[in-house]
Protein backbone atom coordinates (compact mmCIF):
# COMPACT_ATOMS: atom_id res chain seq x y z
CA UNK A 1 0.00 0.00 0.00
CA UNK A 2 1.34 3.29 -0.68
CA UNK A 3 1.46 6.31 1.70
CA UNK A 4 -0.84 8.10 -0.46
CA UNK A 5 -3.77 5.66 -0.33
CA UNK A 6 -3.10 5.20 3.36
CA UNK A 7 -3.32 9.00 3.84
CA UNK A 8 -6.39 9.07 1.99
CA UNK A 9 -7.67 6.51 4.15
CA UNK A 10 -7.51 8.02 7.22
CA UNK A 11 -8.46 11.29 5.95
CA UNK A 12 -11.87 9.68 4.64
CA UNK A 13 -12.38 8.34 8.33
CA UNK A 14 -11.85 11.60 9.59
CA UNK A 15 -14.20 13.18 7.21
CA UNK A 16 -16.47 10.40 8.49
CA UNK A 17 -16.30 10.86 11.99
CA UNK A 18 -16.11 14.79 11.90
CA UNK A 19 -20.00 14.54 10.42
CA UNK A 20 -21.42 14.07 13.46
CA UNK A 21 -19.62 16.83 14.62
CA UNK A 22 -21.32 19.04 12.20
CA UNK A 23 -25.06 17.93 12.55
CA UNK A 24 -27.40 20.41 13.94
CA UNK A 25 -26.74 20.89 17.76
CA UNK A 26 -29.23 20.10 20.40
CA UNK A 27 -30.27 22.77 22.48
CA UNK A 28 -33.97 21.24 23.95
CA UNK A 29 -34.59 17.54 25.72
CA UNK A 30 -37.10 16.82 27.86
CA UNK A 31 -37.74 13.88 30.54
CA UNK A 32 -41.57 12.80 32.27
CA UNK A 33 -41.90 10.76 35.21
CA UNK A 34 -44.97 9.94 36.64
CA UNK A 35 -46.37 12.52 39.62
CA UNK A 36 -48.50 10.81 42.85
CA UNK A 37 -50.51 12.68 45.95
CA UNK A 38 -50.80 10.49 49.32
CA UNK A 39 -52.94 11.41 52.00
CA UNK A 40 -52.61 9.44 55.17
CA UNK A 41 -55.36 9.17 57.19
CA UNK A 42 -55.60 12.45 60.18
CA UNK A 43 -57.99 12.88 62.96
CA UNK A 44 -57.68 14.91 65.98
CA UNK A 45 -60.09 15.90 68.79
CA UNK A 46 -59.63 18.43 71.63
CA UNK A 47 -61.86 19.78 74.58
CA UNK A 48 -62.44 23.55 74.92
CA UNK A 49 -62.22 23.48 78.76
CA UNK A 50 -59.73 21.03 80.79
CA UNK A 51 -62.16 20.59 83.78
CA UNK A 52 -65.21 19.36 84.24
CA UNK A 53 -66.17 20.56 87.94
CA UNK A 54 -70.10 19.84 89.76
CA UNK A 55 -70.58 21.81 92.54
CA UNK A 56 -73.77 21.05 95.15
CA UNK A 57 -74.80 23.51 97.11
CA UNK A 58 -78.46 24.02 99.25
CA UNK A 59 -79.03 20.42 99.44
CA UNK A 60 -78.83 19.08 95.78
CA UNK A 61 -78.99 15.71 95.17
CA UNK A 62 -77.29 16.23 91.55
CA UNK A 63 -75.75 18.53 88.56
CA UNK A 64 -73.73 18.37 85.58
CA UNK A 65 -71.35 20.39 83.94
CA UNK A 66 -70.58 20.64 79.93
CA UNK A 67 -67.95 21.41 77.82
CA UNK A 68 -67.65 21.51 73.97
CA UNK A 69 -64.81 19.72 71.75
CA UNK A 70 -63.89 20.39 68.23
CA UNK A 71 -63.20 17.44 65.87
CA UNK A 72 -61.79 16.55 62.61
CA UNK A 73 -60.95 13.67 60.31
CA UNK A 74 -60.60 13.51 56.63
CA UNK A 75 -61.77 10.00 57.00
CA UNK A 76 -65.75 8.98 58.32
CA UNK A 77 -65.39 8.90 62.38
CA UNK A 78 -66.85 7.79 65.25
CA UNK A 79 -66.53 10.12 68.63
CA UNK A 80 -66.93 7.57 71.47
CA UNK A 81 -66.08 8.42 75.67
CA UNK A 82 -65.06 6.74 78.61
CA UNK A 83 -65.64 7.95 82.20
CA UNK A 84 -63.96 7.52 85.55
CA UNK A 85 -65.69 8.99 88.57
CA UNK A 86 -63.79 10.78 91.00
CA UNK A 87 -62.31 7.96 92.97
CA UNK A 88 -60.15 10.60 95.64
CA UNK A 89 -60.51 10.67 99.04
CA UNK A 90 -62.83 7.29 98.33
CA UNK A 91 -65.17 7.06 95.72
CA UNK A 92 -67.47 10.13 94.82
CA UNK A 93 -71.23 9.18 96.14
CA UNK A 94 -74.21 9.62 93.84
CA UNK A 95 -74.68 7.81 90.05
CA UNK A 96 -72.59 9.06 87.73
CA UNK A 97 -72.86 9.48 83.62
CA UNK A 98 -71.78 11.55 80.64
CA UNK A 99 -73.08 11.97 77.34
CA UNK A 100 -72.52 13.88 74.19
CA UNK A 101 -74.70 15.95 72.54
CA UNK A 102 -77.03 13.72 71.11
CA UNK A 103 -77.75 12.47 74.52
CA UNK A 104 -75.92 9.30 73.34
CA UNK A 105 -72.18 7.69 73.85
CA UNK A 106 -71.34 7.85 70.54
CA UNK A 107 -71.76 10.33 67.37
CA UNK A 108 -70.63 9.54 63.55
CA UNK A 109 -69.14 12.48 61.00
CA UNK A 110 -66.90 13.11 58.38
CA UNK A 111 -64.80 13.18 56.59
CA UNK A 112 -64.66 17.12 57.81
CA UNK A 113 -64.78 18.85 61.09
CA UNK A 114 -67.64 18.01 64.16
CA UNK A 115 -68.42 20.77 66.59
CA UNK A 116 -69.77 18.85 69.83
CA UNK A 117 -70.05 18.59 73.47
CA UNK A 118 -70.00 16.32 76.62
CA UNK A 119 -71.84 16.45 79.56
CA UNK A 120 -70.92 15.13 82.70
CA UNK A 121 -73.58 14.27 85.65
CA UNK A 122 -74.27 13.32 88.51
CA UNK A 123 -77.63 12.20 90.70
CA UNK A 124 -78.41 10.27 93.96
CA UNK A 125 -76.52 12.47 96.22
CA UNK A 126 -77.59 12.48 99.89
CA UNK A 127 -76.91 14.79 102.81
CA UNK A 128 -76.10 11.38 104.44
CA UNK A 129 -72.97 11.14 101.95
CA UNK A 130 -71.18 13.86 104.00
CA UNK A 131 -69.18 17.06 102.36
CA UNK A 132 -65.85 17.85 100.54
CA UNK A 133 -63.99 17.62 97.73
CA UNK A 134 -63.91 14.40 95.16
CA UNK A 135 -60.37 14.19 92.83
CA UNK A 136 -59.39 12.35 90.11
CA UNK A 137 -62.20 11.31 87.61
CA UNK A 138 -61.70 10.99 84.10
CA UNK A 139 -63.52 12.04 80.64
CA UNK A 140 -61.88 10.95 78.02
CA UNK A 141 -63.35 11.44 74.35
CA UNK A 142 -61.58 9.77 71.23
CA UNK A 143 -62.18 9.83 67.76
CA UNK A 144 -61.51 6.76 64.97
CA UNK A 145 -62.72 5.13 62.35
CA UNK A 146 -65.86 4.89 61.84
CA UNK A 147 -67.16 1.05 62.05
CA UNK A 148 -68.34 -0.46 58.55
Amino acid sequence: MSKVYVGCVVVALLALVAVPAMATPVTEAEASADVSLTIEEYCEIAYSGTTFSITLSGGASGGSDNHSYSAGANFSAEITGSFTKPPTPSPAPGTWDWKLENDTKSVTFGPGTHPGSVTVSVEGVELGDGNGEWTGGDMTITVQAAPT
